[in-house]
C-alpha cells in the first residue's frame, strides 16, 4: 500500500489465520477492552504482587501518557525505556503508543557503548531507567556515558554524546539527580494518533549497520 503524496511503502504481515488484522490503534483496543471487561484482570506481575483490572491499566495509561505530554514529548518522538518486566514497563509501552511516540526497548543486559550506541542511533528524546539489573547499575552506567545530567535540571538535559536526549525519568522511589519522577496533569491527545503508525523500536534493530525501525504491533488481531 502506497501513502498518498510518499513514496514510502507500507508492509503488512499475517501469519496462518482467517481473521484478518484490524486497522485498530492500540490504546483504541485497551478502550474497548476496558469498556467490555472493565472488572476482568488487565495486567497481573507476580513479583511485585500488583494486579490491575482493564479499567484501572486504562486511567494508568491514560495518566502516563499526559505526564510525557506534560513534558513537550509529541507524536513520533522517540522514548526509551531501560528496565526488566514491570507493570510500568506494560504501562509506559501502552501510554507511548496511545500518544503517537515510539517506545524504544533497550536491553536490560546492556553495557555502556551498548547504551550509548542505542539511545545515539534510536535519537532517543527521552529515557525511562530502573536503578539496575544484577550486577550492573543503570544509573552509574548512564553517568559514564552522559555524565552532564547529574548538573543537570530535570527535563534540561544537554548531552555532549547524546544530543537528543533531553528527559531521564526513574522508576523506582526517589528519582536521582537531574532525573524525574512521573508527571501526570496533561490530556492524552488521542485523536492525533492512527494505526499505520510505528509504535515501538525493538532490541534487534540495534546492528552493527546501522538503526532500522521495525513498525510493530500496529495491527492486531
Amino acid at each position: 500500500m502506497v501513502s498518498a503524496g510518499s513514496n514510502l511503502l507500507s508492509s503488512y504481515v499475517c501469519g496462518a489465520a482467517d481473521r484478518p488484522l484490524l486497522g485498530k490503534c492500540v490504546g483504541q483496543v485497551l478502550d474497548e477492552a476496558a469498556e467490555k471487561h472493565p472488572d476482568q484482570d488487565g495486567l497481573i506481575v507476580r513479583h511485585e504482587n500488583r494486579r490491575f483490572t482493564y479499567r484501572q491499566l486504562q486511567k494508568e495509561v491514560e495518566l502516563a501518557a499526559r505526564g510525557f505530554l506534560a513534558l513537550g514529548i509529541q507524536k513520533g518522538d522517540r522514548v526509551g525505556i531501560w528496565s526488566t518486566n514491570s507493570s510500568e514497563w506494560v504501562i509506559t509501552q501502552f501510554a507511548t503508543a496511545r500518544m503517537g511516540a515510539i517506545l524504544v526497548n533497550i536491553n536490560p543486559a546492556y553495557r555502556a557503548y551498548e547504551l550509548e550506541y542505542a539511545l545515539r542511533q534510536s535519537e532517543c528524546q527521552t529515557l525511562l531507567l530502573i536503578q539496575g539489573f544484577r550486577d550492573c547499575d543503570y544509573v552509574s552506567t548512564l553517568a559514564s556515558v552522559c555524565p552532564e545530567f547529574g548538573h543537570s535540571q530535570p527535563g534540561a538535559l544537554h548531552s555532549e554524546k547524546l544530543p537528543h536526549l533531553k528527559n531521564l525519568i526513574f522508576i523506582g522511589d526517589v528519582a536521582p539527580v537531574g532525573m524525574l519522577p512521573a508527571i501526570r496533569d496533561h490530556r492524552c491527545r488521542r485523536d492525533e494518533v492512527d494505526c499505520d503508525r510505528a509504535v515501538r523500536i525493538v532490541d534487534g534493530d540495534f546492528g552493527a549497520r546501522g538503526w532500522r525501525s521495525s513498525r510493530v504491533k500496529r495491527g492486531i488481531r
